[in-house]
């Protein structure tokens, strides 16, 4: 029977009865044991493929009605592959996708500032205020006062 996140969290100590950690250490080794956070390079490059196919296949078909209202048909497409591409810049920016940082920050590059038009360098300096409302352990909301 599969664990809750909490019922992870729970444990206080290491398993070999050291001093009490993170309340998120627990659930961290546990996914990394279970091989969750593992880069999964071919996934992002068939997603990076088919976004681009489709990308293409828009922009042709916007070129081809003109300027008539049936382009309004692929606004749904574009909507959907705009929301793909962001999720797959942001994941570049956490670096999730490639091992080393040029690629990863191509990879970014090419999404955010060239596909999205948002810069991606101002993505990346923006995370600790988008993200401080993450408060991982009582101590760590306590010490910063909850941000």
């Amino acid at each position: 029977m599969p664990q809750t996140a909490t019922a992870l969290a729970d444990h206080s100590t290491v398993a070999d009865g050291g001093p009490p950690g993170s309340e998120f250490a627990p659930l961290l080794r546990t996914v990394k044991g279970r091989g969750l956070l593992k880069r999964r390079r071919g996934w992002y490059a068939r997603e990076i493929c088919v976004n681009a196919l489709v990308l293409s296949g828009a922009v042709t078909g916007i070129v081809l009605t003109g300027g008539s209202w049936a382009v309004l048909l692929l606004a749904p497409v574009l909507a959907v592959l705009s929301a793909r591409t962001a999720f797959i810049g942001h994941d570049a920016g956490h670096s999730q996708i490639a091992d080393g940082k040029a690629a990863g920050r191509l990879i970014g590059l090419v999404h955010g500032n060239l596909l999205l038009g948002m810069s991606y360098s101002w993505w990346n300096h923006q995370r600790p205020v988008r993200c401080s409302f993450f408060s991982w352990t009582m101590t760590y909301s306590e010490r910063t006062g909850g941000t």
